[in-house]
């Protein structure tokens, strides 16, 4: 251990560029450094590495290196904006947003999803398929082709037609399933 000038191939160039900071050796393996333009690590060169990163305020490492070039993870601990990833792993297949975005390529999603609005099922987040999800309602399709299912007024609605558990009416016909009856009526709307 000591304070060194220590070579490392710059970004932008194969030359060498020397850094000022304190640096550990173990067996000749430079395995860790606090470098003076803010940057440290901790480990070996390769998979195992962790950096931190003082002028941009991340942490990064893992499965070789930044998760933007591939396996590893990056966290970000401050955010100029909500859009900014706060945790980034894989090469983007798993993100969280400082404003609490997730996306999960390929997710499997096991036990409680609660939800007041959004979209499931929709190939992209501003598509117009998939369902739609507001408070009470879940709803797929455009007005002339569509399935509704409300539970704060006991309706599904699907295309131009109305399903109530309401009393039938004589212009009404019955559905049955073996759960439950609905009647439905011709509705506009």
């Amino acid at each position: 251990m000591g304070i060194d000038d220590q070579q490392k191939p710059s970004a932008s160039s194969s030359e060498n560029r020397a850094f000022t900071g304190l640096f550990g050796y173990k067996d000749g393996t430079n395995t860790f450094a606090l470098r003076e333009d803010g940057q440290a690590f901790f480990g070996a060169a390769g998979d195992g590495r962790i950096w931190l990163n003082g002028t941009n305020a991340t942490i990064e490492g893992g499965g070789g290196g930044s998760s933007s070039t591939g396996n590893g993870m990056t966290i970000t601990l401050a955010a100029k904006n909500t859009t900014d990833d706060a945790i980034r792993v894989g090469n983007g297949n798993f993100i969280v947003t400082y404003g609490g975005i997730i996306t999960a390529k390929g997710a499997t999603i096991d036990g409680h999803l609660y939800a007041l609005d959004g979209k499931i099922g929709s190939t992209s987040k501003t598509s117009s398929d998939g369902w739609t999800i507001t408070t009470n309602r879940i709803a797929s399709g455009n007005s002339s082709s569509h399935v509704a299912l409300d539970s704060g007024s006991a309706t599904i609605k699907s295309q131009a037609k109305y399903y109530t558990n309401a009393a039938r009416t004589a212009n009404e016909k019955t559905i049955s399933s073996d759960t439950q009856i609905f009647n439905y009526t011709a509705y506009s709307g």
